[in-house]
């Protein structure tokens, strides 16, 4: 089970079949994911948030704490209405099976300032919520490189 959890190749469609047929807790997920991983409400709250979504949102890791914020607080002014809106029609759909990208501006806390992020979603009817990763474009692995092969292929 643990070298399950320590695989690179993991994203939400896995992490959700682990957390409904595995029996694979959501700490222990959150604990394997290094990027910012957390789980929101249908009202956009967060119920779950793990140790990189902590230190993003300069909070404590009581739960507490970050129970009393919601993700609308964290997106740019100028995407925050999309987002919003494709959020709730991806959750209306309640398809266990797609999963949602979108490029935003997220408010790092820790860092004061915004950063263009990749924003993936996925609707978890276990949870009944979303299951969510935030990296930032800099923080994408290989993105340079994939980023050059589309500029090659453009050509």
């Amino acid at each position: 089970m643990q070298k399950k959890l320590t695989l690179d190749s993991v994203n939400l469609l896995v992490v959700d079949q682990w957390l409904t047929e595995e029996d694979i807790q959501l700490e222990e997920v959150g604990k394997s994911i290094s990027s910012i991983f957390y789980v929101i409400n249908p009202d956009l709250s967060f119920r779950y948030v793990n140790e990189a979504g902590h230190h993003w949102l300069n909070i404590s890791q009581d739960e507490k704490s970050y129970r009393t914020h919601t993700i609308a607080e964290y997106f740019h002014s100028d995407t925050l209405d999309i987002a919003l809106s494709q959020m709730k029609r991806f959750y209306e759909l309640k398809n266990t099976c797609d999963l949602q990208y979108d490029l935003l501006k997220v408010w790092y806390t820790a860092d004061d300032k915004y950063k263009l992020s990749l924003v993936t979603t996925k609707y978890s009817s276990n949870l009944d919520g979303f299951l969510v990763t935030i990296v930032p474009m800099d923080e994408l692995p290989h993105l340079q490189e994939r980023m050059g092969y589309a500029v090659a292929g453009n050509q």
